[in-house]
């Protein structure tokens, strides 16, 4: 599996990627409000604190997931957008990702991940919850989200 940081040579792949989360998840996003990250995630997730990450199988190159980290607070960041076509689920390639993003967390010095979900994101909610994600109190307004998660790192 290749993991490639997001930059603007791929900003289509994200795109694309984003617009099928959004019509899986059967949300409208507000790209004025809530979801406006996604509408400048070069700046929004800018190293060296954040970051957004596409991945594709080595085999072809097709993009088939990504995950994005954003900085919430000094030692604190918000895992968001943790997405793999459905199609290519259930082939570890969600696993490569997570543990991608925690390892940069981890060497950008921070102590938490935290992550705000909705019930519906199944697939994403069991990754996360094999790897160490524990329920914890709403830590954002955000009213989609049902469920909030933490996961402290140790470095």
């Amino acid at each position: 599996m290749i993991i490639e940081k997001l930059r603007a040579h791929n900003l289509p792949e994200f795109a694309d990627l984003i617009d099928k989360y959004f019509k899986e998840m059967k949300i409208t996003p507000e790209l004025l409000g809530r979801d406006r990250d996604i509408t400048i995630p070069l700046v929004t997730y800018a190293p060296p604190q954040s970051g957004v990450w596409l991945a594709r199988p080595e085999e072809h190159k097709k993009t088939i997931g990504l995950a994005a980290l954003r900085n919430i607070a000094k030692r604190t960041c918000e895992l968001k957008h943790i997405y793999v076509l459905p199609n290519e689920r259930r082939q570890g390639r969600g696993q490569i990702l997570i543990e991608h993003v925690i390892n940069f967390a981890r060497q950008a010095g921070y102590q938490e991940i935290l992550l705000a979900s909705r019930p519906e994101q199944k697939a994403a909610l069991k990754l996360c919850e094999r790897n160490g994600f524990k329920r914890c109190a709403r830590y954002n307004e955000d009213r989609r989200a049902g469920l909030f998660f933490s996961y402290k790192l140790t470095n």
